[in-house]
């Protein structure tokens, strides 16, 4: 089983904690919150570093006008993000927090068994990922969760589980 604490700030700086950024009271609605927040699952000595950081949380910068919109491709094949007016390089054209942050190579400290093939192993840690982020997904508000599951799952064949699928689909790694 994968090590996990829950905001615990006496813990070793690798162990992976649960926490939301910027945090917030456990019955806050998202509603409430026009930046939002972050569901996270981080190394604790990443969480430290992150609050230490000057001026953590900054309000999140909004275009001055809506430059954009959303449409249906016309191949039909999902959503496009198209211009509504001139806009030039360095123009802000849309903010928002990620729904969730966490390892890139989350960690799935698993046994398994010795005459596993390498295909069993990689879906038993895919198993234990999903089981982690099971635990930061429920933490999300209803409306949260609702937009995270929205979102496309292009492995929904392959053993990830509909949030590692969502999670391999959308998102993208950042070097620290």
């Amino acid at each position: 089983k994968t090590a996990v604490r829950i905001n615990n700030d006496d813990c070793d700086p690798d162990t992976l904690i649960l926490t939301q950024l910027p945090g917030y009271p456990i019955r806050t609605r998202f509603s409430d919150v026009p930046d939002g927040w972050t569901e996270c699952i981080l190394p604790f000595a990443v969480k430290k570093e992150i609050l230490a950081t000057p001026g953590f949380p900054k309000p999140i910068l909004r275009p001055p006008t809506t430059v954009h919109c959303i449409k249906a491709l016309a191949d039909g094949s999902g959503l496009g993000v198209f211009a509504t007016e001139n806009i030039t390089m360095g123009d802000l054209i849309f903010t928002e927090r990620p729904m969730y942050i966490g390892p890139v190579a989350q960690r799935a400290m698993i046994d398994t068994p010795a005459h596993f093939t390498m295909e069993q192993r990689s879906q038993a840690a895919l198993f234990e990922k999903e089981r982690l982020l099971r635990v930061s997904f429920l933490r999300m508000p209803p409306e949260m969760r609702a937009a995270f599951m929205a979102l496309s799952n292009s492995h929904k064949h392959d053993g990830s589980g509909p949030l590692m699928g969502v999670i391999r689909t959308n998102a993208f790694g950042v070097e620290v």
